[in-house]
């Protein structure tokens, strides 16, 4: 936005000019110096433009920079929120198959140690039958 300034003063001026003037000849004829002293009231008008329209254009832009790497920054940290929620799921899951593969090895070990036994006093509960 571009704008203009006016500004309006009177100033004072004070001086003298001296100037050699010659006449011509006569009885007394020749030339002199002339000085003259003189004051003027002399107004002065000025007026001032700025051009702010560069200044705009570069705020604009560095407006639209920051927009964009707030929108990365925003995009980064949902991707690593997303990353950390991904690395827990697994590590529960990790944890749920050991706790159940763990569980299930036990009563796998538990059955191969009475399995024999079992089978041990099936026979013997079938030879009693047959007495």
């Amino acid at each position: 936005m571009s704008y203009s300034r006016d500004y309006h003063e009177t100033i004072t001026v004070n001086g003298s000019e001296s100037k050699t003037v010659s006449y011509p000849k006569s009885e007394s004829g020749g030339s002199m110096t002339v000085t003259v002293h003189y004051t003027e009231h002399v107004p002065v008008n000025v007026r001032i433009n700025v051009d702010t329209n560069p200044f705009d254009r570069s705020v604009t832009s560095a407006n639209r920079q920051v927009n964009f790497l707030t929108g990365s920054i925003v995009a980064t940290e949902a991707a690593h929120i997303a990353a950390k929620v991904k690395s827990a799921e697994d590590i529960s899951d990790t944890l749920v198959e050991g706790f159940f593969g763990l569980i299930k090895s036990e009563i796998n070990q538990q059955l191969t140690e009475i399995k024999p036994r079992v089978e041990a006093l099936i026979i013997e509960l079938m030879q009693h039958q047959q007495t």
